[in-house]
């Protein structure tokens, strides 16, 4: 995905994924939880992108954190790198983990894989398709011109693409719809400036249980893993707001 994008419901399942994968050390199991996440086929990138180019993004709490590099660029292909420096402890082993994506200059996205540096484990990654959540059609980022002032930590910008969109999202028991509202300015790195995300879920609490169980059969993380599901993904609306806090 960007990735990433790299969304909050997204990462929390994909955190608790990576939790078991570190407690696990299985890279069976690794890719099994991994499954069903699939990075995006397209991300946004400035003009002339250079290695060391960053954005850091942060949702409203501050208690979240997402930092996308350029670590190389050859011809027509550039390297990122997405890390997550500051996580909810619910997910603390993302901040083990970087996503790479090889990307073309007009976005497309070639290859990716994640990166566990802890364990030095790297698991390739397919790149989402139509119906996938993450997938963006192609030329996302012209959808709509609606020139709009946004004011971040970052300061003020005017944003001239705002992209408009619906994904879905279903694992085990778990099934989620998200419409996102993503605004751009061409002028700043990545150009991502902000991003508004309504997400309605619903989960079977049986099959949660049971998918657990079956990843991972260990008393005290079965358990913990379990509240943490059943509490979060009951029927219900949330919203939640992502801001480009640092760019150089």
């Amino acid at each position: 995905m960007p990735l990433p994008p790299w969304y909050r419901r997204w990462l929390e399942l994909l955190g608790m994924g990576l939790a078991l994968l570190a407690v696990g050390g299985c890279a069976t199991v690794v890719r099994q939880a991994m499954g069903e996440v699939k990075a995006p086929n397209r991300i946004f990138l400035h003009a002339n992108p250079q290695p060391g180019d960053y954005a850091l993004y942060e949702n409203e709490e501050g208690s979240y954190q997402m930092r996308r590099e350029v670590v190389a660029v050859d011809g027509d292909r550039v390297e990122l790198q997405t890390t997550f420096p500051k996580t909810p402890a619910i997910i603390a082993a993302m901040r083990d983990v970087s996503f790479h994506s090889q990307v073309r200059r007009d976005g497309s996205v070639i290859q990716a894989f994640m990166h566990n540096a802890k364990t030095g484990a790297t698991v390739p990654m397919m790149l989402a398709g139509p119906n996938d959540y993450g997938y963006l059609a192609e030329n996302p980022f012209t959808a709509l011109s609606v020139p709009e002032t946004v004011t971040t930590r970052q300061g003020s910008t005017t944003v001239d693409k705002v992209v408009v969109f619906r994904q879905s999202v279903a694992l085990p028991g778990v099934e989620s719809h998200t419409t996102s509202v993503w605004y751009y300015d061409p002028h700043v790195k990545f150009g991502l400036v902000r991003q508004y995300n309504l997400t309605e879920s619903d989960a079977s609490i049986v099959e949660v249980a049971g998918f657990i169980n079956r990843i991972s059969p260990i008393g005290q993380l079965y358990r913990s893993l379990s509240s943490f599901l059943i509490e979060r993904s009951r029927h219900h609306t949330y919203s939640s707001r992502m801001d480009l806090v640092e760019s150089n």
